[in-house]
């Protein structure tokens, strides 16, 4: 049976994302690194991997496996979300020996937080209780 070479298109959500597309012996691209959008034509028939490289501060995006049939075609569209975890997170002893725990917010990631809805915690005294403490809202 007659196979026909398709076309695989890969479009990042990160232009700063290197990424490796592994493929069936004959495939062109196989072992090389790239960056950005990337159109591959005349791509062998058979299964094809993503592999994408971590950048700081943004999570990795999964491992993608897809098939390439005779005349086919497909698009990955890899993206690496914002990353506002606990790695971000540094914690400091307050005078009255509470914990004050502070996230850093990327750069990149301001527009998605509103930052006058978010309520600031203190302590009024040392045993740090729920109802001890008061609960203020920022004002602007």
């Amino acid at each position: 049976m007659q196979t026909y070479p398709g076309e695989i298109s890969i479009q990042p959500t990160a232009t700063t994302g290197t990424w490796r597309l592994e493929g069936p012996e004959g495939f062109a691209a196989n072992g090389q690194t790239f960056a950005g959008e990337k159109t591959f034509t005349g791509a062998p028939v058979g299964g094809y991997h993503l592999v994408c490289d971590p950048i700081p501060g943004r999570e990795t995006p999964e491992y993608e496996t897809r098939t390439l049939v005779s005349g086919g075609r497909f698009t990955l569209q890899p993206l690496w979300a914002a990353k506002l975890g606990l790695e971000n997170e540094t914690t400091v002893e307050l005078p009255d020996g509470v914990p004050l725990i502070l996230n850093k917010i990327p750069v990149f990631a301001y527009h998605m937080i509103d930052l006058h809805k978010i309520p600031l915690l203190f302590s009024r005294n040392n045993s740090a209780s729920l109802q001890e403490h008061q609960l203020l809202e920022n004002k602007q």
